[in-house]
């Protein structure tokens, strides 16, 4: 378990790179569908982006020390 917990962020390979850009790809689509269908101003619609992310770092961090 400690292991575990001193390796955390320390991801060699491609799929940890691949896994960030399809994240950046995904919000800044989100971001863009958002400014679109809400007419949310720009900052609204970053913020709410920058907020996504945070949730989807806390949820992968989550479910790497199980």
């Amino acid at each position: 378990m400690a292991e575990k917990e001193m390796n955390y962020g320390h991801h060699c390979g491609g799929g940890h790179f691949l896994f960030t850009i399809g994240l950046i790809a995904i919000v800044y689509g989100l971001v863009q569908w958002a400014m679109v269908m809400y007419n949310l101003p720009t900052y609204g619609a970053w913020i709410l982006g920058g907020a996504l992310l945070i949730v989807v770092w806390r949820v992968k961090k989550m479910m790497w020390m199980k």
